[in-house]
C-alpha cells in the first residue's frame, strides 16, 4: 500500500541461484500445507450519493462530492463505482413505427453523454479525460470482451441496444454506467480516511449524445438527467488501524502512493480528400503506455435523423482503403514506436489490442468482426481504431513502466479518397498520486 515503506524493508542481498533440473523432486502444492493470513476486521458498506448539481441537462454538469477526511470514511474500494441516473429524453412527434432512438457512440453506450471527467482530491486534479464519450467506446470495442458489451453493458448502459420509441415522444432510459478511470477502475482503494474526491462529469449536446434512424425519422431531442448517483463500496477497517496508519505516516513523513493510468483526450480533425496527416503533441511525461487514434465521419457526427433501418451511430472508420500505401507512424521523441510502417486491418487491429493489454488474449473476443472492421470502402466500417503501445513492462508489481516522452509525433498517410473527420486522440499515461498524513495531494506524472 505504501510504496516507499515496502521498499524499506526490501532486502538487497543477492541469494545463490538455485538450479534445477529434470530429475529433482518437489511436493505439489495441492499436497501441502498452507498459511494465508485472514483479512483484517472491516465493516462494507455500498453508499449512495446524489448529485450535488441536482437535475442537469444537455451541456450541463453533474457534480458528486465523496467526503473524506475521517476515519468514517475509509476507503472507496477498487473497481466499485459507478453512476446510477434516469435519462429523460423528448423528440418531434412524426415518424413511424420503425424509428428507434439509441445513444450516439461508437458502442451505443450511455457513456455518449458524458463529454468530459474530471477527478480531483482536495483541490488537486488527478485525472481529467476529454471525449470520455470516445473513450468508453474505444475501450468496449477493443479491450472489452465480446459477450460483456452485448450482454452485461446492454443490461447496464444500453450498449449496442436500441430503445424502440417508435411515433412517441419520450423515452426513459435507467442506466447504471461503470467508469473508465484510473482512480475509480484502479487496483488500489482509494483512501478516503486522507482525502476526500470530487466527480464533475461534462454532458454532451443532444445531437452528440443520440442518433434517431427509420423510415420518415424524427429527432428535435433535449434530455434531462435526473436521480443522478454516485454508487460505490466503502470499506471501513477498524479505525485504531487507520490511526495507527495516519500517525507512522506522519512521523516517517512517508505518503501514501497509488499509481494509476489515464488518458490524456485530444480532437482535431481531416478534411476531405486529406492523404497525410501529422499532429505534434508536447506532453512532457515520465511514462506514456499507449497511443489511441479514431476517425468519426463528420457527415454523421453531425446529422440528426438518418434514413434507413439502422441507426447510424458515431462509428470509429478506417477513413482509407486498405493498401500498402497506408502508413501509420508514431513518434516518441522521435524514435518510432513501430519500426515499420503498419498498414494492413490485420495487423493494425493486433496492434491496437497489444497497446491496451489484450494481445492473444484467448479470453478477449472483441464485438469487432472482419465485415464491419475490414470493410471495403473509406466511410464504410465500424470499430477501427489505430494504436500503438510504449510500454516496456507489463508486470503488475511495477509502475511507471511506459516510455517517457516530451514531444509526440503522429503521421499518418492514407490511400483512397478519405472523407471529413472528427479525429479522436488518447495519450495514455502513467502517474502516482501521493498523499500525506494530512490530506494534502500531488501527482507526479
Amino acid at each position: 500500500m505504501f510504496c516507499n515503506i515496502i521498499m524499506s524493508f526490501v532486502s538487497h542481498k543477492t541469494e545463490p541461484t538455485q538450479h534445477q533440473g529434470a530429475s529433482d523432486n518437489a511436493i505439489p502444492e495441492s499436497l501441502m500445507s498452507s498459511r494465508v493470513p485472514k483479512a483484517i476486521p472491516s465493516m462494507n458498506r455500498v453508499i449512495s450519493i446524489p448529485s450535488q448539481s441536482g437535475n442537469a441537462s444537455q451541456g450541463g454538469q453533474i457534480v458528486f462530492q465523496v467526503a473524506g477526511g475521517s476515519n468514517a470514511n475509509g476507503y472507496l474500494r477498487a473497481g466499485s463505482a459507478y453512476l446510477r441516473f434516469i435519462c429523460t429524453v423528448a423528440k418531434t412527434a412524426g415518424g413511424n413505427a420503425d424509428n428507434v432512438l439509441s445513444f450516439a457512440n461508437q458502442t451505443k453506450s450511455a457513456a455518449s453523454l458524458v463529454n468530459r471527467l474530471q477527478i480531483s482530491a482536495n483541490g488537486t486534479q488527478l485525472e481529467t479525460i476529454n471525449r470520455y464519450d470516445n473513450w468508453h467506446g474505444i475501450v468496449q470495442a477493443q479491450g472489452c470482451n465480446a459477450g460483456y458489451v452485448n450482454n452485461d453493458s446492454s443490461i447496464a448502459e444500453y450498449a449496442e441496444s436500441d430503445a424502440i420509441v417508435g411515433t412517441g415522444t419520450s423515452a426513459s432510459f435507467n442506466v447504471s454506467l461503470p467508469l473508465f478511470s484510473g482512480v475509480l477502475s484502479n487496483s488500489k482503494s482509494f483512501p478516503l480516511f486522507l482525502s476526500g474526491l470530487m466527480l464533475q462529469v461534462d454532458l454532451n449536446s443532444a445531437l452528440l449524445s443520440f442518433k434517431s434512424a427509420g423510415t420518415a425519422a424524427t429527432f428535435g431531442v433535449t434530455y434531462v438527467i435526473s436521480q443522478a448517483e454516485l454508487v460505490y463500496e466503502c470499506v471501513n477497517p477498524d479505525y485504531a488501524l487507520l490511526d495507527g496508519m495516519r500517525g507512522a505516516m506522519a512521523q516517517s513523513g512517508r505518503l501514501f502512493e497509488m499509481p494509476l493510468s489515464t488518458p490524456l483526450g485530444l480532437t482535431t480533425a481531416i478534411a476531405t480528400a486529406q492523404a497525410s496527416f501529422s499532429y505534434n503533441i508536447g506532453l512532457n511525461l515520465a511514462s506514456v503506455s499507449g497511443v489511441f487514434m479514431a476517425e468519426v465521419a463528420q457527415s454523421v457526427e453531425s446529422a440528426s435523423p438518418s434514413a434507413g433501418a439502422s441507426t447510424a451511430v458515431n462509428a470509429f472508420i478506417r477513413n482509407a482503403t486498405e493498401t500498402q500505401a497506408n502508413s501509420r507512424r508514431l513518434y516518441l521523441d522521435g524514435k518510432q514506436i513501430v519500426n515499420y510502417d503498419v498498414w494492413a486491418d490485420s495487423q493494425n487491429f493486433l496492434e491496437t489490442q497489444r497497446a491496451l493489454g489484450t494481445l492473444l488474449n484467448l479470453e478477449n473476443t472483441t464485438i469487432a468482426t472482419r465485415a464491419d472492421y475490414c470493410a471495403a470502402g473509406e466511410s464504410a466500417g465500424q470499430y477501427y481504431v489505430m494504436g500503438q503501445s510504449a510500454k516496456r513492462f507489463s508486470e503488475s508489481d511495477l509502475c511507471m513502466s511506459g516510455t517517457p516522452c516530451s514531444n509526440l509525433v503522429i503521421q499518418i498517410a492514407k490511400s483512397g479518397t478519405p472523407v471529413a473527420t472528427s479525429v479522436y486522440i488518447y495519450v495514455l499515461y502513467d502517474a502516482v498520486c501521493v498523499i500525506d498524513a494530512n490530506g494534502s495531494v500531488a501527482v507526479a506524472k
